[in-house]
């Protein structure tokens, strides 16, 4: 029964925020500044690990108070009752009408002439494909971690939740730091090498994770942390770049339509294939291979996988023009 409250409350989340996302970023760069959007985006998505900060922690002292059921109650039941001053929806209902006032004014007259359809536009550019595939696999090894590292540190070093809970802290926070970083860099412009690099790291960080296996005096606590740590840093550099990556390269392919319904239609798309990299990465290599072959020979076998699928996305992301300036900032 815990196992599939737990899996409805984790689709409820996934709904929740890839509806926010999906939504919120293109709203937001549509109502700012352009010289802004990297930031915008990197803020939107390292809002989350200020979430995923802090969870770590609040879990962990739930568990070292002795109850782990703790972590995992809300206490609805135990909270005083507590009346707001303001309406139910007040203040999110004020900024949603100011954003709808301020959609309309964007919004094409109904006598323009039919246009192509955008996803259509969007699937014929193969650079497209390219970016979409490199940020899905760069979510293979997310979700993989989160799968098979608890386990690992059970067996391997005796850890237990409590400590665990500061492993997933340390990626979290490099994650944070990472969108900000990652969003400079993409108002000066350098949006496509960031993400090219990322996918680069991404793709050799499983070898690191194999290593322990070769080199004994590796398999150490602090060295799985730094690691995390890394994971954290170049997944924010991924999932911030992606978003202005393609929306660059529908522009450098003759995109002429409304920017405001092509950021939309690419905020929904970047979000699928987030969760097409972390269904991948959950099932295929942290739920078959890791049963099959083990903690650290489904490191490698999903190294292999992410180099061989990123060598041929980055070699067309660099012949197609790609690896460049951005000048839509």
């Amino acid at each position: 029964m815990f196992a599939v409250s737990s899996a409805a409350c984790r689709a409820v989340m996934g709904f929740g925020c890839s509806t926010v996302w999906g939504h919120g970023i293109s709203w937001l760069i549509t109502l700012a500044p352009a010289k802004y959007s990297g930031r915008i985006v990197a803020i939107t998505n390292g809002s989350a690990g200020v979430g995923m900060v802090v969870g770590p922690l609040v879990a962990s002292a739930a568990y070292s108070l002795g109850d782990s059921e703790k972590a995992s109650c809300t206490g609805a039941e135990k909270r005083p009752k507590f009346k707001s001053s303001l309406p139910v929806d007040g203040g999110c209902g004020d900024v949603a009408e100011i954003l709808n006032e301020k959609l309309i004014l964007l919004e094409k007259p109904e006598t323009e002439e039919k246009k192509e359809n955008i996803l259509w536009f969007l699937i014929k550019i193969p650079a497209f494909w390219t970016v979409s595939v490199s940020l899905c696999v760069a979510n293979v090894l997310e979700t993989m971690l989160i799968l098979v590292l608890s386990p690992f540190l059970l067996v391997t070093f005796g850890v237990d939740g409590d400590t665990a809970g500061y492993f997933l802290f340390g990626q979290a926070f490099t994650f944070f730091i990472g969108n900000f970083l990652v969003g400079y860099l993409m108002d000066l412009g350098f949006g496509a090498h960031a993400f090219f690099w990322s996918n680069v790291a991404t793709s050799l960080l499983p070898f690191a994770f194999f290593l322990p296996f070769l080199l004994t005096p590796m398999e150490n606590k602090v060295y799985i942390a730094f690691l995390l740590a890394l994971n954290g840093f170049f997944l924010a550099f991924a999932i911030s770049a992606a978003f202005l990556v393609l929306r660059e390269t529908a522009l450098r392919n003759g995109f002429q339509q409304s920017i405001e319904e092509l950021q939309l239609h690419l905020s929904i798309w970047t979000n699928i294939g987030i969760s097409a990299g972390r269904i991948l990465g959950s099932s295929l290599f942290g739920g078959l291979i890791h049963q099959i072959c083990g903690y650290y020979m489904a490191f490698f076998w999903t190294g292999l996988f992410l180099t061989t699928t990123n060598a041929v996305c980055g070699l067309h992301f660099i012949f197609a023009g790609n690896y460049s300036r951005m000048t839509f900032t």
